[in-house]
């Protein structure tokens, strides 16, 4: 998992749904 690309999610998505969704691919990232 790397901060600096979920801060970047985080501008765009709310926070939630980052963590629900966008959780596969912040691991990926």
């Amino acid at each position: 998992m790397r901060m600096e690309k979920t801060t970047k999610y985080f501008s765009r998505r709310p926070f939630k749904s980052l963590v629900k969704r966008n959780s596969t691919v912040v691991t990926d990232a």
